[in-house]
């Protein structure tokens, strides 16, 4: 999954969007449980952060047993 960072301000509680600014790239591997902060102007990542999510099936969206 791919988001772009729109308002930092709604994100400066969490540590992880620190240093993002607007038109930021989070890469999301849901799989690999990490998140990928990506500054698209400077081609480089900002920051890796392990992503805490409940074991899902990433097809359907829904928990597995």
């Amino acid at each position: 999954t791919v988001a772009t960072v729109t308002d930092q301000e709604q994100l400066k509680d969490q540590s992880f969007f620190t240093n993002a600014k607007k038109g930021d790239k989070v890469l999301i591997y849901a799989v690999s449980k990490k998140a990928i902060l990506y500054d698209p102007v400077a081609h480089k990542i900002v920051d890796i952060a392990p992503l805490n999510i409940p074991d899902a099936d990433i097809a359907t969206g829904s928990k597995k047993n």
